[in-house]
């Protein structure tokens, strides 16, 4: 009789041995999926989304409308339909659902597109559909000091058409190499507006003393904040990829704080647009490389400006000169563009060489001036680093070696005028 009851005893043991093994191992895989889902969902969502309401980095400048008062404005419905992705399909529920996806602050989604290799005109819709949604929804809050319905229809189209590089130049030598130039696609590059939103937060943030009232206030910042980024030029052999596009693209730039002529120009483009200022690429600036408007404050810039010497500084950096080297007027532009390339490069760059050397006797702003005069490497002597510089800054596809050729351009400053100018900085100087 013990030895039966001490059977049944081990039998109900091993049961519950096994029993138990069964739950431990149930409720491992059941957390170790969880765990793959949330990392999953980790990598579908890693782009971090601001918070849209009680977000005490957004100010709320004006009265708040409704956004289906916007919708059935004309001028906004017409700004809309420039677009050619909206001649396809019925464009409306899509964007109605994106401005309920910010309403109800369920944007998680919205940057997946990043996820893909290729996109169909029915993403690219959606992704140019996400940019408008928030364009209306930022003005329907009023979160911006200024309005889209003051612009005109043309700037208004500009910004809600996404026609940032509408205009192409086909007979210019970037144009016909082709590849990302000619075949990119400006919907997917910033298809999240809240990825611009975002940066443009922390870097207002991170600059309390410049205050945003205009929409130059807007641009300035974004370029010294560039600049305190130490924002570079990259090159075909840069070993840093996007690991996790197949393309460059907004989020990608931000992270590596590298670009070039063209996408510091689309950078710059895609954060503006983020707070409802239109700007238009320019695809040859003056016959060289990529540039920027911005029609409704009057200025352009080409992209590299971001780092150029004479606008950002040769030795002394970042934000020693005035931002407002950084940029040309549309008129200036306009009235340069009248000439050959290598002319009009010639205008421009004399223009920006004297707006830096006219600071050398400005105690504000001379320090990289006083700097670059100093500067002797190679067995240089005092200012002839900073001759060199003033006399090579050329654009690149022009020469100023034989000026019988249609591709001269002439130094930005004569013999006399750089020595005068060297003069005076020497006699400040001291080094």
């Amino acid at each position: 009789m013990k030895q039966k009851h001490l059977f049944i005893g081990l039998f109900l043991l091993i049961v519950m041995i096994i029993i138990s093994l069964s739950i431990i191992n149930y409720f491992f895989q059941n957390n170790s999926q969880k765990n793959n889902n949330n990392e999953n969902n980790n990598n579908n969502n890693s782009i971090p989304l601001p918070p849209l309401k009680n977000n005490p980095a957004i100010t709320q400048y004006r009265t708040p409308i409704s956004t289906k008062s916007l919708l059935s404005n004309p001028r906004i419905t017409k700004a809309i339909a420039v677009n050619p992705l909206t001649k396809s399909k019925n464009y409306q529920p899509i964007l109605l659902q994106k401005i309920n996806d910010l309403e109800t602050n369920n944007t998680k989604a919205w940057s997946n597109y990043r996820l893909k290799n290729s996109w169909n005109e029915d993403e690219q819709l959606e992704l140019y559909l996400q940019k408008v949604a928030y364009s209306l929804y930022v003005e329907a809050k009023g979160l911006t000091p200024w309005s889209i319905m003051d612009y005109s229809d043309q700037n208004l189209q500009l910004l809600l058409s996404d026609s940032y590089i509408a205009d192409k130049l086909p007979n210019t030598t970037m144009y016909k190499q082709g590849g990302y130039y000619r075949d990119r696609k400006i919907a997917v590059f910033n298809g999240n507006p809240l990825i611009a939103q975002e940066y443009i937060t922390q870097i207002v943030k991170a600059n309390p003393e410049k205050q945003i009232i205009t929409q130059k206030d807007m641009l300035d910042v974004i370029i010294i904040n560039m600049r305190k980024d130490n924002w570079i030029h990259f090159s075909a052999e840069d070993p840093e990829q996007c690991a996790d596009f197949s393309d460059w693209d907004l989020q990608c730039l931000l992270n590596i704080k590298k670009g070039s002529d063209i996408f510091m120009a689309e950078v710059i483009y895609a954060l503006l647009q983020s707070q409802n200022i239109p700007s238009k690429e320019m695809p040859a600036y003056l016959g060289g490389h990529t540039g920027i408007q911005f029609p409704s404050l009057g200025l352009s810039m080409k992209g590299n400006d971001v780092y150029e010497i004479f606008r950002a500084g040769i030795i002394k950096r970042p934000n020693y000169l005035p931002i407002d080297l950084t940029y040309d007027t549309i008129a200036e532009y306009n009235e340069w563009n009248k000439n050959n390339p290598c002319i009009a490069d010639s205008l421009r760059q004399r223009k920006e060489v004297l707006n830096y050397l006219q600071l050398y006797n400005d105690k504000n702003y001379n320090k990289d001036i006083i700097a670059a005069y100093c500067f002797s490497p190679a067995n240089l002597k005092k200012g002839e680093y900073l001759t060199q510089l003033i006399n090579k800054n050329i654009a690149i596809q022009c020469q100023n070696n034989d000026q019988t050729k249609e591709n001269y351009e002439p130094n930005a400053l004569s013999t006399t005028e750089l020595q005068y100018w060297i003069t005076e900085i020497a006699a400040i100087a001291q080094c």
